[in-house]
C-alpha cells in the first residue's frame, strides 16, 4: 500500500485516485486474437500446461501438510479421490518426493511450500521431452521465467499480448512526471501511481491533512509528525512489533 511524496505545481489538477496519464502508455492495444487463440500472449497449449503444473504444486502442498486443499476436493476424481488427512505418511511422501524432483528442490518446496513452483515444473516438463528455453524473455527484475518457447507463443503477437500494429509506437513512448513545482502532494504507488491528497503549500499542511485523512497501511493511521518523518525519508510504513508493512 505504497505512499510517496511528490513536488508538483501548486495549480496542478488531476483527479484523486486516477492513475496519472504520464504513467500509462496510450498506445497499448491487446492482441487481435485475445480471448480466442491468445491468452496473455500464450496459446492454449501453454495455458493448459501451466494449469497442470500448478495443480502438481497444490496437490504436493496437500500431501506435504497432510491436509487436503479445498481445490483438490473439486478435482474430477470421483469416489477414487483420496483425502490426504486419511493417508499414511509413506503414501503422501511418494507424491511429495516426485514433485521435489520436478522442482529440483530437495527440501520442502521453498519458503512457501510448493506454492510458486509451478513455473519450475512447467519448464521441467518441456525439457523432459527435449524442448529447451533458448529465449527467456524474463524482465531483469522478475526472476520468474516466462514461457518463451516458440510452441507456447500466440502466433500473432509472439508472446507480447499486444497488437503488432501498435508495438513500434508503444516501444517509442516514454513516461513523464506531473508538472514539477513547490507544492506538496501525497501519492499512492500501489498502482502505476496516482494522487490521493490535495496539493498543499507546505509539507506541514500536507501532514496535518494526512493525519486525519490518509492511511499508512490498510486502515492504519499515524500522527502528522510521523507522516513528516516518513515522507522526508520516503519510507511510509506501518509497524506492529517487529513486523513492518509497506
Amino acid at each position: 500500500m505504497g505512499r510517496t511524496l511528490k513536488r508538483v505545481a501548486l495549480d496542478f489538477k488531476w483527479p484523486k485516485d486516477k492513475v496519472w496519464k504520464g504513467y500509462i502508455n496510450p498506445h497499448y492495444k491487446k492482441c487481435p486474437e485475445d480471448g480466442k487463440t491468445c491468452f496473455g500472449g500464450e496459446n492454449a497449449a501453454a495455458v493448459y500446461l501451466a494449469h497442470l503444473a500448478n495443480m502438481f504444486t497444490v496437490i504436493a502442498d496437500s500431501a506435504n501438510n497432510g491436509r487436503t486443499h479445498p481445490y483438490c476436493r473439486t478435482l474430477p476424481y470421483g469416489s477414487h479421490h483420496p483425502d490426504w488427512e486419511l493417508q499414511p505418511k509413506e503414501a503422501r511422501k511418494k507424491f511429495v518426493d516426485l514433485v521435489k524432483k520436478l522442482t529440483d528442490d530437495g527440501n520442502n518446496g521453498g519458503p512457501f511450500g510448493f506454492s510458486g513452483s509451478g513455473h519450475v515444473i512447467y519448464f521441467k516438463l518441456l525439457e523432459m521431452i527435449g524442448i529447451k528455453n533458448p529465449d527467456d524473455k524474463s524482465d531483469p527484475d522478475d526472476k520468474t521465467p516466462k514461457p518463451a518457447y516458440e510452441w507456447g507463443y500466440c502466433p500473432v503477437c509472439k508472446g507480447e499480448h499486444m497488437d503488432p500494429a501498435v508495438k513500434e509506437a508503444y516501444d517509442a513512448w516514454q513516461e513523464f512526471e506531473p508538472p514539477a513545482g513547490p507544492g506538496f502532494q501525497l501519492w499512492e504507488t500501489t498502482s502505476e501511481g496516482s494522487p490521493i491528497s490535495p496539493v498543499f503549500e507546505t509539507l506541514d499542511l500536507l501532514c496535518a491533512w494526512a493525519e486525519k485523512n490518509a492511511s499508512t497501511f490498510a486502515e492504519n493511521k499515524t500522527t502528522a509528525a510521523q507522516w513528516k518523518k516518513m515522507l522526508q525519508e520516503d519510507n511510509v510504513h506501518h509497524q506492529e512489533g517487529n513486523a513492518i508493512f509497506i
